[in-house]
């Protein structure tokens, strides 16, 4: 099962690892377009009604990704002869490369027309799930840690 996708579905790289390929599809893209969880909280002053405005800043915050691994192809496009093992070695790449906890991944969420955000990643969480014949669902964590992606 190999994933076709355009610049109309976005891209997502960490760590030079491409998010939307032949072998990897990412679900849940969009949330990395709004921004963060700003941290902070308006004065409020005796006598006075309402709040007085304080500037805010942005906090870690973590974006809850489905992504679906094909065992058919590996990471550089060529065909494997078995989907299982395809499927194994894919997932082993994948923690090879972004599973390292305290590990900051420079990382680009390409947008669809629109521009391309960049920022310093964080992958908090892999967690295989629900598989196929020739594909596994992996829920990743993914903490940007400035907060948001400019």
């Amino acid at each position: 099962m190999a994933f076709s996708h355009s610049s109309d579905n976005g891209q997502l790289s960490i760590n030079g690892i491409r998010f939307m390929d032949p072998w990897i599809h990412t679900l849940g893209l969009h949330k990395f377009f709004v921004g963060g969880s700003p941290r902070g909280e308006n004065a409020q002053v005796d006598g006075m009604p309402g709040e007085v405005p304080e500037a805010w800043t942005w906090d870690a915050t973590d974006y809850d990704l489905e992504v679906i691994v094909s065992g058919d192809l590996d990471p550089t496009g060529g065909a494997y002869s078995n989907a299982v093992q395809g499927m194994t070695s894919n997932l082993n790449y994948l923690r090879t490369y972004l599973w390292y906890p305290h590990t900051k991944w420079a990382a680009t969420v390409t947008q669809p027309g629109s521009g391309t955000l960049t920022g310093d990643v964080q992958v908090r969480a892999f967690d295989a799930g629900d598989f196929g014949p020739s594909h596994v669902r992996v829920s990743m964590t993914v903490r940007v840690v400035d907060g948001i992606l400019s």
